[in-house]
């Protein structure tokens, strides 16, 4: 049935949506629709995670946060580590960024990116001269790609 209140696709009639809507409101801690978005996803985490946050030994956001690590292995470890030392919400994430290390960049990627920023930056596309050679360096950059 489609809700005319939000313009959403929902199983809800208007009548029982008012309702949950109103008990959400009443009770004032957060709205219908931040639950569908940040809580009801909860019941799909794994196992584990689900069952710590059931416990009370883990904030959902934290919970969140693990669930995303698809080795089984590395979840329960860090799951673990999260709730026996306390872990803030940082701390997970940065255990989590370091499970998955993003690899370096070549200087020449480090310089091809600042080029780039400058560039978007510049006032050189004002200039006509400046612009054409631009350009035909643009070209020949994009032949060099085509090589490949």
């Amino acid at each position: 049935m489609r809700n005319e209140l939000n313009g959403s696709d929902n199983v809800v009639t208007n009548p029982e949506h008012n309702t949950i809507q109103s008990v959400f409101r009443s009770l004032g801690l957060l709205s219908w629709d931040s639950f569908i978005t940040h809580r009801l996803p909860l019941l799909k985490l794994p196992d584990e995670i689900l069952e710590a946050l059931r416990q009370g030994k883990l904030a959902y956001t934290k919970a969140l946060a693990i669930s995303r690590i698809k080795n089984e292995e590395q979840r329960r470890s860090l799951l673990e580590a999260a709730i026996s030392e306390n872990l803030s919400i940082r701390q997970i994430k940065e255990r989590i960024a370091a499970l998955n290390p993003k690899p370096e960049k070549l200087p020449i990627q480090k310089q091809l990116d600042s080029v780039y920023s400058s560039l978007k930056k510049s006032k050189v596309w004002n200039n006509p001269d400046k612009k054409q050679r631009l350009e035909s360096l643009l070209q020949e950059i994009e032949s060099i790609l085509k090589e490949e």
